[in-house]
């Protein structure tokens, strides 16, 4: 897997954490094992300061191939590139008589909507094997690229970061883990923000997420901002191969 590293000359108003220390096998010869634990203990530290302060940071080494992000983005892209009659095919299926209330999966036209708050388009993904996701068949990869980027975030990412925001609340060893073990209310969505216009000029209406942490993979583009302590709003700079974690409001760290 390559080494990917954020600018170091780059300026940014947010924490960028290298989490391959959390990769590297104790006594394999690949480190020094007193100089990893220092940058494991260096990285908790940062993670702690930054859900402290703005509630979010980017992470690099993170355990997703960088071969696997790319082609994420290029099968939403071509998704979304293609004629809105295809991709209402895909539309969320009628809830089950009886069946418990879920999000939707599927695509979903949020510019369209009454009252939209959202300039976007939005195709939701429930967990691998549930059943609850009815796929594009074009792209023909779509579904592949799709799961096999959503077991990377479920099995490799989230359990990591969780162990990490677990450390730096000082909790007992795995609490957050077990207190999100239900993995059935996992779910990925790939969006796409439409031109800005006289009367939509806003991607996504400014909010807080209601969860334990959502991980975010931006495209080259940019655009996405976070609001700062002092109330100014910050744009996160795009890094290639990176990832954006938001803490949500089930942590709160004083």
């Amino acid at each position: 897997m390559a080494h990917h590293a954020a600018d170091p000359n780059q300026d940014h108003d947010f924490e960028v954490i290298d989490l391959s220390p959390f990769f590297t096998t104790p006594g394999a010869g690949d480190g020094d094992d007193l100089v990893v634990a220092k940058e494991k203990e260096e990285a908790i530290r940062r993670i702690r300061e930054a859900c402290s302060d703005s509630g979010m940071f980017l992470i690099v080494n993170h355990g997703v191939p960088a071969e696997a992000l790319d082609e994420t983005l290029a099968v939403a892209r071509e998704f979304f590139a293609g004629p809105d009659e295809e991709k209402l095919k895909w539309s969320p299926r009628p809830p089950e008589p009886g069946a418990a209330a879920t999000m939707p999966m599927g695509y979903v036209n949020q510019a369209a909507m009454e009252f939209a708050r959202n300039n976007s388009e939005v195709f939701r993904m429930g967990p691998t094997g549930s059943g609850s996701t009815v796929y594009p068949t074009d792209p023909t990869r779509f579904r592949e690229v799709m799961e096999r980027t959503f077991e990377y975030f479920v099995k490799t990412v989230a359990p990591l970061i969780e162990t990490l925001i677990n450390d730096a609340l000082g909790l007992p060893p795995d609490l957050l883990r077990q207190y999100n073990s239900e993995r059935q209310w996992d779910v990925m969505l790939a969006y796409h923000y439409f031109k800005a216009t006289e009367t939509k000029k806003v991607g996504s209406h400014p909010h807080k997420d209601p969860n334990l942490f959502t991980v975010l993979l931006q495209d080259d583009v940019g655009g996405l901002e976070f609001l700062r302590g002092d109330g100014e709003w910050i744009p996160v700079s795009p890094v290639p191969h990176s990832l954006i974690v938001n803490v949500g409001d089930v942590v709160q760290v004083r």
